[in-house]
Protein backbone atom coordinates (compact mmCIF):
# COMPACT_ATOMS: atom_id res chain seq x y z
CA UNK A 1 0.00 0.00 0.00
CA UNK A 2 1.25 3.60 -1.13
CA UNK A 3 1.05 6.22 1.31
CA UNK A 4 3.13 8.46 0.29
CA UNK A 5 6.03 9.68 -2.50
CA UNK A 6 8.18 12.64 -2.35
CA UNK A 7 10.38 13.64 -4.86
CA UNK A 8 13.09 17.15 -5.01
CA UNK A 9 14.98 18.84 -7.42
CA UNK A 10 14.20 16.12 -10.20
CA UNK A 11 13.34 17.82 -14.09
CA UNK A 12 10.98 20.53 -13.47
CA UNK A 13 10.42 19.76 -10.22
CA UNK A 14 12.89 22.32 -7.95
CA UNK A 15 11.36 22.75 -4.72
CA UNK A 16 10.01 19.27 -2.73
CA UNK A 17 6.73 17.78 -3.70
CA UNK A 18 4.49 15.29 -2.11
CA UNK A 19 1.73 13.03 -3.37
CA UNK A 20 -0.01 11.37 -0.64
CA UNK A 21 -2.44 9.23 -0.43
CA UNK A 22 -3.33 9.51 3.33
CA UNK A 23 -7.16 10.83 3.52
CA UNK A 24 -8.77 13.75 5.08
CA UNK A 25 -11.21 13.57 7.40
CA UNK A 26 -14.28 14.42 4.90
CA UNK A 27 -17.31 12.65 4.81
CA UNK A 28 -17.90 12.57 1.39
CA UNK A 29 -17.89 9.04 -0.33
CA UNK A 30 -16.18 6.24 2.05
CA UNK A 31 -16.30 4.06 -0.16
CA UNK A 32 -12.90 5.58 -1.72
CA UNK A 33 -11.40 4.83 1.01
CA UNK A 34 -9.15 1.70 2.47
CA UNK A 35 -7.77 0.67 5.72
CA UNK A 36 -4.79 1.52 6.18
CA UNK A 37 -1.82 0.96 9.33
CA UNK A 38 -2.57 2.44 12.23
CA UNK A 39 -5.66 3.69 11.23
CA UNK A 40 -5.05 5.65 9.12
CA UNK A 41 -7.46 5.63 5.99
CA UNK A 42 -6.27 5.46 2.54
CA UNK A 43 -7.20 6.75 -0.83
CA UNK A 44 -7.67 4.36 -3.81
CA UNK A 45 -7.71 6.90 -6.42
CA UNK A 46 -5.68 10.06 -6.97
CA UNK A 47 -6.25 12.11 -10.06
CA UNK A 48 -3.77 14.44 -11.24
CA UNK A 49 -4.77 17.65 -13.53
CA UNK A 50 -3.12 20.44 -15.22
CA UNK A 51 -1.83 22.13 -18.13
CA UNK A 52 1.11 20.29 -20.12
CA UNK A 53 4.87 20.74 -19.25
CA UNK A 54 3.31 21.73 -15.54
CA UNK A 55 5.11 18.62 -14.38
CA UNK A 56 2.09 15.65 -14.06
CA UNK A 57 4.56 13.22 -16.32
CA UNK A 58 7.43 14.17 -14.63
CA UNK A 59 6.17 13.15 -10.89
CA UNK A 60 5.15 9.97 -12.54
CA UNK A 61 8.78 9.53 -14.09
CA UNK A 62 10.46 10.27 -10.62
CA UNK A 63 8.44 7.43 -9.12
CA UNK A 64 9.75 5.27 -11.87
CA UNK A 65 12.87 6.16 -11.39
CA UNK A 66 13.32 5.43 -7.80
CA UNK A 67 11.16 2.11 -8.43
CA UNK A 68 13.86 0.96 -10.90
CA UNK A 69 17.07 2.69 -9.41
CA UNK A 70 15.93 0.31 -6.32
CA UNK A 71 15.47 -2.75 -8.88
CA UNK A 72 18.50 -1.99 -10.70
CA UNK A 73 21.54 0.01 -9.32
CA UNK A 74 22.93 -3.10 -7.58
CA UNK A 75 23.09 -4.64 -10.70
CA UNK A 76 23.38 -2.20 -13.75
CA UNK A 77 25.98 0.72 -12.26
CA UNK A 78 29.08 -1.07 -12.58
CA UNK A 79 32.23 0.77 -10.59
CA UNK A 80 32.71 4.76 -11.90
CA UNK A 81 29.54 4.75 -14.15
CA UNK A 82 27.29 7.73 -13.74
CA UNK A 83 23.98 7.95 -12.80
CA UNK A 84 21.06 8.99 -15.18
CA UNK A 85 19.55 11.47 -13.41
CA UNK A 86 18.17 14.62 -14.23
CA UNK A 87 17.81 17.24 -11.38
CA UNK A 88 16.05 20.82 -12.04
CA UNK A 89 18.79 22.57 -14.20
CA UNK A 90 16.94 26.34 -14.15
CA UNK A 91 18.45 27.48 -10.78
CA UNK A 92 22.10 27.70 -10.08
CA UNK A 93 21.50 26.01 -6.44
CA UNK A 94 19.73 22.65 -8.05
CA UNK A 95 21.80 21.89 -10.81
CA UNK A 96 24.98 20.39 -9.19
CA UNK A 97 23.13 19.27 -6.21
CA UNK A 98 21.11 15.72 -5.23
CA UNK A 99 18.26 14.63 -6.22
CA UNK A 100 15.53 13.42 -3.54
CA UNK A 101 13.62 10.75 -2.96
CA UNK A 102 11.23 9.31 -0.42
CA UNK A 103 8.67 6.77 0.04
CA UNK A 104 6.07 5.67 2.91
CA UNK A 105 4.24 2.72 2.16
CA UNK A 106 2.98 -0.61 4.18
CA UNK A 107 4.24 -3.90 3.31
CA UNK A 108 3.33 -7.40 4.27
CA UNK A 109 1.34 -5.14 7.76
CA UNK A 110 4.50 -3.61 8.51
CA UNK A 111 4.95 0.21 7.59
CA UNK A 112 8.35 1.35 6.24
CA UNK A 113 10.01 4.86 5.21
CA UNK A 114 13.02 5.06 2.78
CA UNK A 115 14.61 7.03 0.95
CA UNK A 116 17.59 8.43 -0.66
CA UNK A 117 19.50 11.55 -2.63
CA UNK A 118 21.47 10.60 -5.63
CA UNK A 119 23.75 12.92 -8.08
CA UNK A 120 25.30 12.04 -10.98
CA UNK A 121 28.50 10.63 -9.55
CA UNK A 122 27.14 8.92 -6.39
CA UNK A 123 24.45 7.94 -3.58
CA UNK A 124 24.93 10.78 -1.21
CA UNK A 125 22.32 9.51 1.58
CA UNK A 126 20.34 6.98 2.44
CA UNK A 127 17.90 5.79 4.90
CA UNK A 128 14.81 3.42 5.92
CA UNK A 129 13.19 3.56 8.95
CA UNK A 130 10.37 1.14 10.56
CA UNK A 131 7.27 3.51 11.15
CA UNK A 132 4.86 2.77 13.82
CA UNK A 133 1.86 4.40 14.98
CA UNK A 134 3.28 7.49 16.74
CA UNK A 135 7.15 6.96 16.79
CA UNK A 136 10.04 5.73 14.29
CA UNK A 137 12.83 3.80 14.10
CA UNK A 138 16.06 4.03 12.09
CA UNK A 139 16.72 0.38 10.56
CA UNK A 140 19.86 2.14 8.63
CA UNK A 141 21.24 5.50 7.45
CA UNK A 142 24.05 6.43 5.14
CA UNK A 143 26.05 9.33 4.46
CA UNK A 144 28.18 8.47 1.46
CA UNK A 145 29.62 5.08 1.78
CA UNK A 146 29.45 5.02 5.83
CA UNK A 147 26.30 3.15 6.97
CA UNK A 148 24.97 3.07 10.21
CA UNK A 149 22.99 -0.03 11.47
CA UNK A 150 20.67 -0.89 13.76
CA UNK A 151 20.54 -4.46 15.54
CA UNK A 152 16.81 -4.60 13.86
CA UNK A 153 18.16 -4.48 10.82
CA UNK A 154 20.66 -7.48 11.37
CA UNK A 155 20.38 -8.65 7.70
CA UNK A 156 22.62 -5.51 6.93
CA UNK A 157 25.94 -6.69 9.38
CA UNK A 158 28.70 -7.78 7.08
CA UNK A 159 27.00 -6.10 3.59
CA UNK A 160 29.20 -3.16 3.74
CA UNK A 161 31.59 -4.58 1.72
CA UNK A 162 29.34 -5.54 -1.07
CA UNK A 163 27.98 -1.86 -2.38
CA UNK A 164 29.24 0.58 -4.07
CA UNK A 165 29.14 4.35 -4.65
CA UNK A 166 26.65 4.10 -7.45
CA UNK A 167 24.50 1.72 -5.79
CA UNK A 168 21.73 1.62 -2.88
CA UNK A 169 22.74 -0.37 0.11
CA UNK A 170 19.49 -1.35 0.50
CA UNK A 171 19.07 -3.49 -2.86
CA UNK A 172 22.26 -4.94 -2.38
CA UNK A 173 21.18 -6.58 1.40
CA UNK A 174 18.16 -7.76 -0.67
CA UNK A 175 20.25 -9.49 -3.39
CA UNK A 176 21.86 -11.36 -0.59
CA UNK A 177 18.60 -12.43 0.64
CA UNK A 178 17.93 -10.08 3.22
CA UNK A 179 14.34 -10.65 4.63
CA UNK A 180 13.13 -7.17 5.34
CA UNK A 181 14.77 -6.01 2.43
CA UNK A 182 13.65 -8.54 0.08
CA UNK A 183 10.18 -7.81 1.40
CA UNK A 184 10.44 -3.79 0.20
CA UNK A 185 12.39 -5.36 -2.77
CA UNK A 186 9.60 -7.29 -3.68
CA UNK A 187 6.96 -4.03 -3.36
CA UNK A 188 8.80 -1.97 -5.74
CA UNK A 189 8.78 -4.85 -8.28
CA UNK A 190 4.99 -4.83 -7.94
CA UNK A 191 4.29 -0.85 -8.40
CA UNK A 192 3.24 -1.07 -12.32
CA UNK A 193 3.51 2.32 -14.03
CA UNK A 194 2.49 2.46 -17.38
CA UNK A 195 3.24 5.83 -19.66
CA UNK A 196 1.21 6.43 -22.70
CA UNK A 197 4.44 5.65 -24.77
CA UNK A 198 5.29 1.96 -23.37
CA UNK A 199 1.47 1.00 -22.53
CA UNK A 200 1.90 -1.35 -25.75
CA UNK A 201 4.70 -3.88 -23.91
CA UNK A 202 2.03 -4.58 -21.15
CA UNK A 203 -0.18 -6.49 -23.85
CA UNK A 204 2.31 -9.49 -23.55
CA UNK A 205 1.75 -9.62 -19.65
CA UNK A 206 -2.09 -9.19 -19.89
CA UNK A 207 -1.87 -12.27 -22.63
CA UNK A 208 0.37 -13.93 -20.00
CA UNK A 209 -2.00 -13.43 -17.51
CA UNK A 210 -5.46 -14.49 -19.76
CA UNK A 211 -3.64 -18.34 -20.04
CA UNK A 212 -4.24 -18.65 -16.14
CA UNK A 213 -8.14 -20.05 -16.20
CA UNK A 214 -9.04 -17.87 -12.97
CA UNK A 215 -7.24 -14.78 -14.37
CA UNK A 216 -8.59 -15.22 -17.58
CA UNK A 217 -12.38 -15.18 -16.36
CA UNK A 218 -11.79 -11.55 -14.48
CA UNK A 219 -10.46 -10.40 -17.79
CA UNK A 220 -13.21 -11.33 -19.88
CA UNK A 221 -15.55 -10.43 -17.39
CA UNK A 222 -13.85 -6.60 -17.21
CA UNK A 223 -13.53 -6.51 -21.13
CA UNK A 224 -17.73 -7.37 -20.88
CA UNK A 225 -18.39 -4.87 -18.10
CA UNK A 226 -16.18 -2.71 -20.35
CA UNK A 227 -18.55 -2.49 -22.95
CA UNK A 228 -15.74 -4.18 -25.80
CA UNK A 229 -17.64 -5.96 -28.52
CA UNK A 230 -15.16 -9.12 -28.17
CA UNK A 231 -16.22 -11.86 -27.46
CA UNK A 232 -13.21 -13.74 -26.51
CA UNK A 233 -9.18 -13.94 -27.10
CA UNK A 234 -7.05 -16.34 -28.18
CA UNK A 235 -3.09 -16.82 -26.79
CA UNK A 236 -0.52 -18.61 -28.32
CA UNK A 237 3.31 -18.34 -28.31
CA UNK A 238 4.94 -16.99 -31.47
CA UNK A 239 8.05 -18.74 -32.28
CA UNK A 240 11.00 -15.99 -32.03
CA UNK A 241 13.81 -17.78 -33.62
CA UNK A 242 11.75 -18.44 -36.82
CA UNK A 243 10.20 -15.23 -37.23
CA UNK A 244 12.72 -13.08 -35.89
CA UNK A 245 16.34 -14.64 -35.27
CA UNK A 246 16.86 -17.01 -38.71
CA UNK A 247 19.73 -14.64 -39.48
CA UNK A 248 21.19 -15.77 -36.97
CA UNK A 249 23.33 -18.88 -36.29
CA UNK A 250 21.88 -21.95 -34.24
CA UNK A 251 24.00 -20.78 -30.84
CA UNK A 252 23.14 -17.23 -30.43
CA UNK A 253 20.11 -17.61 -31.54
CA UNK A 254 19.82 -20.10 -28.23
CA UNK A 255 21.05 -17.91 -26.15
CA UNK A 256 18.67 -14.88 -27.07
CA UNK A 257 15.81 -17.34 -27.00
CA UNK A 258 17.52 -18.10 -23.44
CA UNK A 259 16.98 -14.06 -21.96
CA UNK A 260 14.21 -12.86 -23.85
CA UNK A 261 10.77 -14.08 -22.60
CA UNK A 262 8.30 -15.83 -24.91
CA UNK A 263 6.19 -13.30 -27.26
CA UNK A 264 2.39 -14.03 -27.13
CA UNK A 265 0.31 -13.40 -29.54
CA UNK A 266 -3.19 -12.03 -29.27
CA UNK A 267 -5.92 -12.81 -31.57
CA UNK A 268 -10.01 -11.44 -30.60
CA UNK A 269 -12.57 -13.66 -31.09
CA UNK A 270 -15.65 -12.18 -32.84
CA UNK A 271 -18.88 -14.27 -33.05
CA UNK A 272 -21.06 -14.01 -35.93
CA UNK A 273 -24.81 -14.02 -36.82
CA UNK A 274 -27.38 -15.70 -39.35
CA UNK A 275 -30.30 -13.43 -40.26
CA UNK A 276 -31.97 -15.06 -37.63
CA UNK A 277 -29.44 -14.03 -34.92
CA UNK A 278 -28.41 -17.09 -34.43
CA UNK A 279 -24.22 -17.50 -33.68
CA UNK A 280 -23.24 -19.78 -36.62
CA UNK A 281 -19.51 -19.18 -36.63
CA UNK A 282 -16.50 -17.08 -35.44
CA UNK A 283 -13.99 -14.80 -36.57
CA UNK A 284 -10.62 -13.87 -35.30
CA UNK A 285 -8.50 -11.01 -36.17
CA UNK A 286 -4.70 -10.08 -34.45
CA UNK A 287 -5.08 -7.70 -31.98
CA UNK A 288 -2.60 -5.18 -34.10
CA UNK A 289 -6.32 -5.14 -36.24
CA UNK A 290 -8.49 -3.60 -33.83
CA UNK A 291 -8.75 0.06 -32.38
CA UNK A 292 -6.10 2.01 -30.33
CA UNK A 293 -8.25 2.31 -27.86
CA UNK A 294 -8.94 -1.90 -27.89
CA UNK A 295 -5.58 -2.21 -27.93
CA UNK A 296 -4.87 -0.21 -24.97
CA UNK A 297 -7.45 -1.58 -22.71
CA UNK A 298 -6.12 -4.67 -23.52
CA UNK A 299 -2.76 -3.95 -22.49
CA UNK A 300 -3.86 -2.18 -19.11
CA UNK A 301 -6.07 -4.53 -18.09
CA UNK A 302 -3.66 -7.00 -16.95
CA UNK A 303 -2.08 -4.84 -14.50
CA UNK A 304 -5.70 -3.68 -13.49
CA UNK A 305 -6.81 -6.93 -12.58
CA UNK A 306 -3.35 -7.46 -10.76
CA UNK A 307 -3.94 -4.29 -9.07
CA UNK A 308 -7.40 -5.09 -7.96
CA UNK A 309 -7.07 -8.77 -6.94
CA UNK A 310 -3.39 -8.13 -5.23
CA UNK A 311 -3.79 -4.75 -3.89
CA UNK A 312 -0.32 -3.37 -5.82
CA UNK A 313 -0.07 -0.05 -6.94
CA UNK A 314 -1.05 0.91 -10.07
CA UNK A 315 0.06 4.24 -12.21
CA UNK A 316 -1.31 5.51 -15.49
CA UNK A 317 -0.10 8.40 -17.28
CA UNK A 318 -2.60 10.09 -19.65
CA UNK A 319 -4.81 7.55 -19.05
CA UNK A 320 -7.56 8.88 -21.09
CA UNK A 321 -5.51 8.61 -24.49
CA UNK A 322 -7.37 6.98 -26.95
CA UNK A 323 -10.03 5.64 -23.89
CA UNK A 324 -13.77 7.12 -24.28
CA UNK A 325 -14.46 9.37 -21.19
CA UNK A 326 -16.95 7.16 -19.87
CA UNK A 327 -14.42 4.36 -20.17
CA UNK A 328 -11.89 6.13 -18.01
CA UNK A 329 -14.83 7.32 -15.90
CA UNK A 330 -16.04 3.29 -15.52
CA UNK A 331 -12.02 2.66 -13.97
CA UNK A 332 -11.99 5.02 -12.03
CA UNK A 333 -15.51 3.73 -10.65
CA UNK A 334 -14.24 0.31 -10.24
CA UNK A 335 -11.09 1.44 -8.30
CA UNK A 336 -13.17 3.66 -5.97
CA UNK A 337 -16.07 0.84 -5.78
CA UNK A 338 -16.21 -1.71 -3.04
CA UNK A 339 -15.58 -4.16 -5.30
CA UNK A 340 -11.91 -3.16 -4.96
CA UNK A 341 -11.60 -4.42 -1.46
CA UNK A 342 -8.02 -5.70 -1.82
CA UNK A 343 -6.50 -2.41 -1.55
CA UNK A 344 -5.21 -1.68 -4.75
CA UNK A 345 -4.38 1.62 -5.72
CA UNK A 346 -4.84 3.81 -8.85
CA UNK A 347 -2.51 7.33 -9.31
CA UNK A 348 -3.46 8.78 -12.97
CA UNK A 349 -2.46 11.46 -14.97
CA UNK A 350 -5.48 12.97 -17.09
CA UNK A 351 -7.33 15.85 -18.82
CA UNK A 352 -10.83 14.48 -18.80
CA UNK A 353 -12.45 17.84 -16.24
CA UNK A 354 -16.17 15.92 -16.59
CA UNK A 355 -14.75 13.31 -13.85
CA UNK A 356 -14.48 16.14 -11.34
CA UNK A 357 -18.33 16.61 -11.67
CA UNK A 358 -19.64 13.00 -11.48
CA UNK A 359 -19.33 12.50 -7.94
CA UNK A 360 -16.86 9.98 -8.19
CA UNK A 361 -13.79 11.77 -6.38
CA UNK A 362 -13.57 13.35 -2.88
CA UNK A 363 -11.66 16.85 -2.63
CA UNK A 364 -8.46 15.38 -1.41
CA UNK A 365 -8.46 12.91 -4.54
CA UNK A 366 -8.04 15.73 -7.39
CA UNK A 367 -4.53 16.98 -7.24
CA UNK A 368 -3.81 20.26 -9.28
CA UNK A 369 -0.60 20.60 -10.90
CA UNK A 370 1.17 23.78 -11.70
CA UNK A 371 4.60 25.00 -12.64
CA UNK A 372 6.32 28.18 -11.34
CA UNK A 373 9.56 29.86 -13.09
CA UNK A 374 11.38 29.63 -9.83
CA UNK A 375 9.96 26.51 -7.77
CA UNK A 376 9.37 24.49 -10.51
CA UNK A 377 6.51 22.04 -10.02
CA UNK A 378 3.50 22.25 -7.61
CA UNK A 379 1.00 20.18 -6.50
CA UNK A 380 -2.08 20.85 -4.25
CA UNK A 381 -5.37 19.12 -3.30
CA UNK A 382 -8.69 20.92 -4.28
CA UNK A 383 -8.68 20.00 0.09
CA UNK A 384 -5.73 21.75 0.40
CA UNK A 385 -7.11 24.52 -1.71
CA UNK A 386 -10.26 25.23 1.06
CA UNK A 387 -12.60 24.15 -2.07
CA UNK A 388 -15.92 23.48 -0.31
CA UNK A 389 -17.87 20.11 -0.87
CA UNK A 390 -20.78 21.90 -2.94
CA UNK A 391 -18.77 23.78 -5.22
CA UNK A 392 -19.03 22.68 -9.28
CA UNK A 393 -15.19 21.69 -9.46
CA UNK A 394 -14.91 21.27 -13.08
CA UNK A 395 -16.64 24.62 -13.62
CA UNK A 396 -14.47 26.41 -11.33
CA UNK A 397 -11.38 25.20 -12.70
CA UNK A 398 -11.88 25.78 -16.03
CA UNK A 399 -12.93 29.29 -15.11
CA UNK A 400 -9.45 29.65 -13.53
CA UNK A 401 -10.60 29.92 -10.52
CA UNK A 402 -8.15 27.43 -9.23
CA UNK A 403 -5.20 27.75 -11.19
CA UNK A 404 -3.07 24.73 -12.72
CA UNK A 405 -4.70 25.91 -16.22
CA UNK A 406 -2.90 26.66 -20.04
CA UNK A 407 -2.34 30.74 -20.13
CA UNK A 408 -3.49 31.15 -23.63
CA UNK A 409 -4.13 34.30 -24.64
CA UNK A 410 -7.31 34.10 -26.84
CA UNK A 411 -7.58 37.64 -27.48
CA UNK A 412 -4.61 37.89 -29.53
CA UNK A 413 -4.82 35.34 -32.16
CA UNK A 414 -3.60 37.46 -34.47
CA UNK A 415 -0.66 35.31 -35.05
CA UNK A 416 0.30 35.72 -38.26
CA UNK A 417 -1.01 39.53 -38.86
CA UNK A 418 2.98 41.25 -38.28
CA UNK A 419 5.08 38.58 -39.63
CA UNK A 420 7.35 40.09 -42.12
CA UNK A 421 7.28 38.36 -45.26
CA UNK A 422 11.19 38.04 -47.23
Amino acid sequence: MLLKFTVGNFKSIHEKVSVSFIGESLKQYPENLAEGPNGKKILKALAFYGPNASGKSNVVKALEFMRNFVLDSNRLYQPGQLIDIDPFRLSTLSKNAPSFFEIEFSVNSQTFRYGFEVDRESVRKEWLFFVMKTTEESYFERIEENIDLNNRFREGWNKKDFFRNNSLFLSTVAQLNGQISKGIYDWFSNLTIISDSNYLRFQNYTADLYRNKKIKGYLKRLFKTAGFDVDDFEVSEMDVSNQQLSILNDEIQRIIKLQVPNQLKVLTKHYVYDSSGLMVDAVSFDLREESSGTQKFFAIAGPIVNSLMNGFPLVIDELDARLHPILTSFLVKLFCSEENSSEGQLLFVNHLTNLMNQGILRRDQIVLVSKERRSGTRLKTLHEQGVRSDASFEKDYLSGEYGALPQTLMNQLNIFSNIEKD
